[in-house]
């Protein structure tokens, strides 16, 4: 593979981490002989990396330990993917600038250091505001490369912070929002919503904040299954930087293509920048966040403006993994897609089942839908991976937000940070184990009803939604009632009329399903289209980040 892009610098250690997981890092003293977890700067995957031998002789101990701080990595600005492409003013690529806005949350009882954002490689980045913590800490600011936020936890080991980055371009080959949350480093994720087809770009970009450098494996996949790169297929990323590559150098005319990432030698994370043009007209930009194989994938704050804009959903059934002499199934594995509107379940005829080939990237065209936001859920015997594709029509081109499938949501609080410049709207589902059981009616025909015709109430499931100021106070807390087995929306802007929200706190209450959400980030374009500009942020989880370790003493060297 060719490299279009590779950092490196002198970098002190960044903690990472993996998403959901429960951590362990202090330095363990006191026993003579004990094997030492070094986890210098709060790393905390070690603990993870050894294992604990047997050893008789010795009574064993059971630690619970907490790192001493918790960060996630952001993706860096958008960018052309040949800058140099043409040097004619009157096809400038760029007539306007792209602008990057970051911003960052840590809920209390976690607190900010002195200098929570920091970039890849250490440094302090110019133009980013911490916010004194009286309330929550708020980080805020615009950025020229990619940052991490850290955060301390609280005694009791509990972490909940939040980070995501958007670039705006009102016009030009990078017309459009290219936004995503930040997220936690990991041995592998999975990437989906690349398109390599003439004219479009994907750009793969691979972090790494650790004081080690990483060897990463890519595998890429398509609408035939494993497709053979014109090149090399490993990554060498250096500590406290990156490494990005085209994909349409190494896998050229793919109309769909899935990215697997492993990375040896060090947590990383990654992203795809995809973008694309039809002749002159941009056709939108955005970023593809990583996620992970489960049987049931949701994906929330799927919107459309209505039929011939509809949606598009990517589903891979992960084959075996390359150089695996494990046989490569041809047997379709069925999958069951559910829509969830506003009045619950939507039947959408031929886009309720769809079979997958283990290993070859399938999509479903989601065309027909009504003008409004949706939740889309796909349910498997086997874990698969699944991503939608979103357009945004406008006047002189469009835009395009690719929204990653999250597994199953379990109660709780969940956060998502948002970056200044942009409208935004809550889009929240309450998500049954049994999807079978909500009231449901077909595309076009409206509220669900009985045998006599009477429309049939969907249940409901209470939350909670936080609105934080840049103070990091708490400037409005609003319930929502979210439908069980349906989609509904809160208007964040007008819910906190004259307060630039800073984050989005949801808490679900009492007992009930898990509630999907997600945060639609919009801005009006240079061509007057009003929302014209769209992408959709994923929430971070709050969970307590501390870790049970088993020590045993050492029987000599």
């Amino acid at each position: 593979m060719s490299t279009d892009e590779s950092t490196q610098q002198p970098a002190e250690e960044a903690p990472v981490h993996a998403p959901r997981r429960r951590y362990g890092a202090a330095a363990l003293r006191g026993l003579t002989g004990l094997l030492v977890v070094g986890l210098a700067g709060g790393t905390a995957w070690a603990v993870d990396l050894l294992p604990v031998e047997e050893a008789g002789g010795g009574a064993a101990q059971e630690l619970s330990v907490v790192p001493s701080s918790v960060d996630v990595v952001c993706p860096g600005p958008a960018q052309l993917a040949d800058p140099d492409a043409s040097t004619d003013p009157a096809f400038d690529p760029t007539p306007v600038g792209t602008v990057t806005a970051f911003g960052g949350v840590v809920l209390t009882p976690a607190t900010v250091g002195p200098a929570p954002v920091r970039l890849l490689d250490g440094a302090t980045p110019d133009g980013v505001t911490v916010t004194p913590q009286g309330g929550h800490g708020v980080a805020r600011g615009r950025v020229t490369g990619p940052v991490t936020l850290a955060a301390s936890p609280a005694p009791d080991g509990t972490a909940a912070l939040g980070g995501a980055v958007v670039s705006t371009t009102t016009a030009g080959d990078l017309r459009g929002l290219a936004g995503a949350s930040c997220a936690m480093p990991s041995a592998g994720q999975w990437l989906l919503g690349g398109t390599t087809t003439r004219g479009a770009s994907t750009r793969l970009v691979v972090q790494n904040p650790s004081r080690t450098a990483a060897v990463v494996d890519v595998e890429l996949w398509g609408p035939g299954g494993r497709v053979e790169a014109a090149g090399p297929t490993t990554m060498t990323v250096p500590a406290g930087g990156q490494s990005a590559r085209l994909l349409e150098s190494v896998a050229p005319e793919q109309r769909l293509l899935a990215v697997k990432v492993v990375a040896r030698g060090a947590l990383v994370t990654s992203y795809l920048q995809v973008g694309a043009l039809d002749g002159l007209r941009p056709t939108g930009v955005d970023l593809a966040s990583a996620t992970s194989p489960a049987t049931r994938q949701v994906v929330s704050g799927v919107t459309t403006t209505g039929p011939g804009a509809g949606p598009r959903l990517d589903v891979l059934v992960p084959g075996p993994e390359a150089g695996s002499e494990e046989a490569v199934s041809t047997e379709p594995v069925p999958v069951t897609v559910t829509v969830l509107g506003a009045h619950g379940r939507v039947f959408v005829p031929g886009a309720e089942q769809l079979e997958a080939v283990p290993g070859q990237l399938v999509s479903l065209d989601l065309d027909a839908l009504e003008g409004g936001r949706y939740t889309v859920v796909v349910d498997a015997a086997v874990p698969v991976v699944a991503s939608v594709t979103v357009v945004r029509p406008g006047t002189d081109g469009d835009d395009r937000a690719i929204v990653a499938g999250n597994v199953a949501p379990v109660p709780g609080t969940s956060l998502v940070a948002s970056p200044a410049g942009v409208r935004r709207t809550l889009v929240l589902a309450a998500v049954p184990e049994d999807l079978s059981a909500v009231p449901g009616a077909a595309l076009g025909t409206g509220v669900p009803v009985d045998d006599d015709g009477a429309p049939l109430a969907v249940a409901t499931r209470r939350v909670e939604v936080d609105l934080v100021g840049v103070d990091g106070r708490v400037v409005a807390t609003r319930p929502v009632d979210v439908p069980v087995g349906g989609t509904t929306v809160l208007g964040v802007d007008a819910a906190a009329p004259g307060v630039d929200v800073a984050a989005v706190v949801v808490r679900t209450v009492g007992d009930g399903p898990g509630v999907a959400w997600s945060l639609e980030a919009s801005a009006d374009a240079l061509d007057g289209t009003a929302d014209g500009l769209l992408t959709v942020l994923a929430p971070a989880v709050g969970d307590v980040v501390s870790r049970s370790v088993v020590v045993r003493p050492s029987q000599g060297f």
